[in-house]
């Protein structure tokens, strides 16, 4: 019976309380202001001179962004994103409000994604709030156009909340796509990367030293950073497994949607190897791990799922 609940086919169909979406909503923001902004406090954005036109990414390589780094419009561009990350909070017209954020975010994100200064951290965040946007605008649609399609089809907080998943499992995907056809492709996804595992020792030595000479103190975890360089010199078939299941696990991340309990797990597990990464590599990944927590753990559904069942033994 447990395997059977476990294991059961809740693609799509799975339904979140409005009071499920409104928390979720209520910590995207604040993990949305500081993906764009960098700041905790509501200052500058500190853009200035950022725009690279000609190594530029994204919009900086379409339209001169020159303009957004003026101390001025700075100011400007801030307090509407505050207004709009407020009224989103409060889930008025949504469509709208994430339109404008996205915009804003884009914008700000192209010029620190420059390569000049490469930036990706926040592409995850860019994501799910796009996500979230075509889920907006399909509702529109559907609700103007195909009115039969919802009575059948999620509500608001379940179509927001599938949409942000699908997307933040696509992050994992392309990305684990990308090590698969950087590494010389092949018929079986990974394999060639898996086998060139024994390498990476090299880069673990490699951000070991830069996280060195940036400070110029060993790093807290520089201990375990040999014992991790020694574990893949010295195993290097345990190594190829270990990593082997961290590349597997990105690549079937869309299993995190099957149903909550997987869904659960699965988020635990892309934690843990964030966790790692960030332990061995010095590579934080704060923005991966925080959606990840926000709309796979769901961690006040389980406390509202115990608690109910805790009630019910009482009674």
């Amino acid at each position: 019976m447990f395997l059977r609940s476990f294991l059961k086919n809740d693609f799509g169909k799975t339904r979140y309380a409005g009071w499920e979406w409104a928390i979720m909503r209520s910590v995207f923001c604040v993990l949305l202001w500081l993906a764009t902004t960098h700041r905790l406090l509501p200052i500058p954005i500190d853009i200035h001179d950022q725009t690279d036109q000609e190594k530029g990414n994204g919009f900086a390589n379409l339209f001169n962004l020159d303009w957004i780094g003026q101390p001025g419009t700075e100011t400007i561009i801030q307090i509407i994103f505050l207004i709009l990350l407020v009224i989103y909070a409060i889930g008025k017209w949504p469509l709208f409000i994430s339109g404008g954020l996205l915009v804003i975010h884009t914008l700000i994100g192209s010029i620190y994604s420059s390569p000049a200064k490469d930036h990706h951290a926040s592409q995850i965040i860019g994501m799910v709030l796009l996500g979230q946007f075509i889920w907006f605008a399909w509702e529109a649609i559907r609700n103007r156009f195909y009115p039969k399609l919802c009575a059948d089809g999620h509500d608001r907080p379940s179509g927001a909340i599938f949409l942000s998943q699908q997307l933040i499992a696509a992050a994992y995907t392309v990305s684990a796509i990308s090590k698969w056809v950087n590494s010389g492709g092949g018929i079986i996804p990974g394999a060639k990367w898996i086998s060139q595992v024994p390498n990476i020792a090299v880069q673990f030595e490699k951000t070991n030293q830069q996280a060195y000479f940036d400070t110029l103190q060993a790093p807290a975890n520089a201990e375990f950073n040999q014992l991790s360089i020694d574990f893949v010199i010295n195993y290097p078939v345990l190594a190829m497994i270990f990593f082997g299941s961290a590349f597997y696990l990105e690549f079937f991340a869309i299993l995190a949607l099957w149903n909550r309990k997987i869904g659960l797990i699965y988020g635990l597990g892309l934690i843990a190897l964030h966790l790692g990464i960030d332990a061995v590599m010095h590579l934080m990944f704060f923005n991966f791990e925080a959606v990840v927590f926000v709309f796979f753990v769901n961690l006040p559904f389980w406390i509202s799922r115990i608690g109910k069942k805790k009630t019910a033994l009482n009674s």
